[in-house]
């Protein structure tokens, strides 16, 4: 059987056995640090004397990544001498390769590692040579054990995270020395990212997502359709699409279909039906692109957030996400959702009469 790819980073699923061997070492090592560090108190702390701080966020996809751009932005925003680092997946650098908040990336290079674990050591010494005061690691959802060991062996005085214990691992706050409390609910990601710093008296009053937009050769159109997603969950099926295409194009309307590494079965349906399909594109030529055409069509996806990161008027079919916490902030980006949170069940007429 072959492998799920992950949309656009072509990333192959774990197998199951390795997840539960992975939970039972996970489960093991908390232990040990909630034995052997106990939570060490951290040292006298004021969030003003930061000058470096490590930001941590290492295993996510796209959608999740880009709900953190406005935390840097907002960060620079309190303190523009601020030097940031961060560390994420290699397959996320293209996300932040052109942010401007930034100092430096850290990439985790999970395939060299699962091949080379010994090379671990250079990249916590790397960290380690930065000398960061401060080192926060972003969870809104669950807890990771790789996050924690960076924050750990950073080399930060000062290491923050909201408390495990809302995810139901309190062992996990021993590699900590500053805790937030962690607020539950359908509060927008973008807002539990940056509200670790709640305590400290930060804010942040531009939520908008953030993506530096190059230059590309690539035509754009009146309609841009994405109509893939990892999450098969969250695919509005693609005769749907291609029947709300063809509406447009009676209207007199251009229609790009854009698709990704694990879409790329449609390509001959979609150009059998008369439309131009994008492939093997990168996210910077696809936020151009996005950028160039009218109206962007797409699911629930990393994709939607490219497209609210750069401003595109875009309609968004949300299934079984909430989408207050997980639509791009502002006006740009709207949505439609059945109220059976189906989004098969999201109807072709409700779709034209919102583009």
């Amino acid at each position: 059987m072959e492998p799920m790819r992950d949309s656009h980073w072509d990333e192959s699923v774990d197998r199951p056995w390795a997840g539960k061997a992975e939970a039972v070492g996970r489960r093991l090592l908390y232990n040990l640090g909630a034995a052997f560090l106990g939570g060490a108190p951290a040292q006298p702390f004021n969030i003003h004397s930061v000058k470096k701080i490590l930001l941590i966020k290492e295993p996510y996809r796209m959608g999740d990544l880009f709900q953190i751009t406005p935390t840097l932005r907002a960060l620079k925003v309190w303190k523009p001498d601020l030097q940031i680092g961060l560390v994420i997946q290699e397959r996320n650098l293209p996300i932040f390769e052109s942010n401007p908040h930034l100092t430096r990336i850290h990439a985790y290079r999970k395939r060299v590692l699962n091949r080379a674990p010994w090379k671990i050591f250079s990249f916590f010494a790397e960290i380690r040579r930065a000398k960061y005061d401060l080192a926060v690691t972003l969870e809104t959802q669950r807890i990771h054990l790789t996050n924690d060991l960076i924050a750990l062996f950073s080399g930060a005085p000062h290491r923050l995270r909201y408390d495990g214990g809302a995810f139901g691992n309190p062992e996990s706050n021993a590699f900590y020395n500053l805790l937030t409390p962690f607020k539950a609910g359908a509060e927008h990601q973008v807002d539990k990212n940056f509200e670790v710093f709640a305590p400290y008296g930060l804010s942040m009053n531009d939520r908008t997502l953030e993506f530096a937009v190059p230059a590309t050769s690539l035509s754009g159109a009146d309609l841009c359709i994405h109509p893939g997603s990892f999450k098969v969950a969250n695919r509005w099926p693609l005769p749907n699409y291609l029947d709300a295409a063809r509406a447009q194009r009676d209207k007199g309307k251009s229609v790009v279909f854009i698709l990704g590494p694990s879409e790329l079965d449609w390509q001959g349906k979609i150009e059998e039906a008369g439309f131009r399909a994008v492939t093997k594109i990168s996210l910077a030529e696809m936020a151009a692109l996005f950028k160039k055409c009218g109206r962007v069509l797409c699911n629930d996806t990393g994709v939607m957030h490219i497209a609210g990161a750069v401003g595109a008027k875009t309609l968004a079919l949300f299934g079984q996400t909430e989408p207050g916490e997980w639509k791009p902030p502002g006006e740009a980006v709207s949505y439609l959702r059945a109220p059976d949170k189906n989004i098969a069940s999201i109807s072709i007429n409700e779709v034209l009469k919102n583009l």
